[in-house]
């Protein structure tokens, strides 16, 4: 696959796996304030490379900002602040409403592997929501339900259908 990134910007193949691989452009930074939106930050992580990148601002319940073939999911700095970030990752498997999962690489893009039992580890992939401002997500057959620690996003608290 080839894609050409705008100047500024650096191929990076975010497969999991040597191949297939999934090309997708960021931003080149030296520091947050060169990337656009809340969810990018600038991190490094280019294998044999000093360069930094932006990961991408995307949303987690709409799946807006990814191509096709990734996810949008939120992610935690592992160093330094902690900081909370979005992203686009693969590979984005076929577990959808309350199918069984590891984590979340097994499930459909816009959902979420999560522990949905309150008395054992009963993971299950479970839709991504918008909790409030209420995003409509869930439809009618489900409610979005917030976490126990809130995850809030830009204003945003995202939850989980069930």
């Amino acid at each position: 696959n080839t894609v050409q990134c705008v100047p500024g910007a650096i191929c990076v193949n975010i497969a999991a796996a040597p191949a297939p691989s999934v090309p997708i452009c960021h931003a080149v930074c030296a520091t947050d304030s060169d990337c656009a939106g809340p969810g990018a930050l600038c991190l490094g992580g280019i294998t044999g490379s000093t360069d930094k990148t932006c990961t991408v601002d995307c949303d987690p319940a709409t799946q807006v900002g990814c191509p096709s073939g990734t996810a949008c999911s939120f992610f935690t700095e592992t160093t330094g602040a902690m900081r909370r970030l979005t992203d686009c990752s693969t590979p984005v498997g076929t577990g959808g409403q309350n199918a069984g999962c590891a984590d979340d690489t097994d499930c459909q893009k816009g959902f979420t592997c999560i522990n949905s039992s309150a008395t054992g580890t009963v993971l299950q992939c479970l839709r991504s929501c918008r909790l409030t401002p209420a995003g409509g997500e869930c439809g009618s057959t489900t409610t979005c339900y917030g976490f126990t620690t809130p995850i809030i996003w830009n204003g945003t608290e995202y939850g989980v259908c069930n």
